[in-house]
């Protein structure tokens, strides 16, 4: 996205603390964001939410040196759950931004039940990934290897996957993500035999990862959540084993197989069923990969036309 739309991003990272400080950290976040804005000077203020007081420095900015600035709260979708909806006066200030960037079409609706102004709402799918690992295959692995990135959130089976490793002793199951997140909400260990927790991954060493798996797991019993491990999967050109919504029928229509994330015979069967099908599975996902970042830029474009700087008054 920074590439194509022309911004240059900041990460503020939360950092490992106790819960009741991130509030804290928000507010530091937020006059960082201040000061920011105001030596940079931008025409277009890109927010990524749900840190809501990112967005009340951006709104508050634009109000006392830059009156024309555009604002474009992209919005992740915990925006629109709790506890982040229940933000004091967040519609409010939602409503002051230019543009409200969500990641699809289901999304729209709960934004309305918000009271946001429809009119600003504009539904913006992920593009997928560009994975870059010049001069690596991915090999046909044995035992077979399913790559499931997490962020140890409650919505992730983490106990299902145990158990459906469990059923399947000639599967690798690999578990890719910071395992502090996974304190208070999963229990990690004991674990199976087939199951390896590699830690956070980023970078080529990510991109290496999804490259040597042989096929990916997008799992959550969240019907909203659209899951950021497919679109790295489609960007690699891989096969999936996704949970049965709605929502991923609709966005992944090529290239997986859907599984009842609550029964870990579903997830176990899904698995085998990919490594059966994989050569045209993946030759789906890949065709899949052209089809949605052609839809992407399509619809880019149209927000990029839409975000054309006012002229300075």
């Amino acid at each position: 996205m920074a590439s194509f739309f022309g911004f240059e991003p900041v990460f503020m990272p939360i950092a490992r603390a106790p819960r009741f400080l991130r509030p804290l950290q928000y507010v530091v976040h937020a006059i960082r964001s201040l000061l920011l804005l105001y030596r940079r000077d931008p025409q277009i203020i890109w927010v990524q939410l749900p840190q809501v007081p990112l967005l009340t420095a951006a709104l508050l900015y634009r109000r006392l040196f830059a009156r024309n600035a555009k604002i474009v709260a992209d919005c992740h979708n915990l925006m629109f759950d709790a506890p982040w909806r229940n933000w004091p006066f967040v519609t409010s200030k939602l409503n002051k931004a230019d543009l409200i960037l969500v990641h699809n079409r289901e999304i729209v609706s709960k934004a309305v039940t918000m009271r946001i102004r429809r009119s600003i709402i504009h539904p913006l799918e992920d593009c997928p990934a560009a994975i870059r690992v010049p001069g690596i295959s991915s090999p046909r692995s044995a035992p077979p290897s399913f790559l499931f990135l997490t962020w140890f959130e409650l919505d992730e089976p983490i106990k299902e996957l145990y158990e459906a490793a469990l059923l399947a002793p000639e599967l690798r199951f690999i578990i890719a993500g910071d395992t502090r997140c996974a304190r208070g909400r999963h229990k990690l260990r004991p674990h199976p035999p087939n199951v390896e927790l590699v830690g956070y991954l980023s970078g080529m060493e990510l991109d290496a990862a999804i490259v040597a798996a042989d096929a990916l797991l997008g799992l959550t019993k969240h019907p909203d959540e659209q899951l950021s491990t497919a679109a790295e999967a489609v960007g690699a050109g891989k096969a999936m084993v996704l949970s049965d919504t709605k929502l991923l029928r609709e966005m992944y229509y090529k290239g997986a197989v859907y599984v009842d994330v609550f029964d870990p015979k579903s997830i176990v069967g899904g698995c085998r069923k990919v490594l059966e099908h994989r050569s045209r599975l993946e030759l789906e996902s890949r065709d899949l990969n052209q089809e949605r970042v052609a839809r992407w830029r399509e619809h880019a474009s149209v927000i990029k036309d839409l975000l054309q700087p006012r002229p300075k008054a």
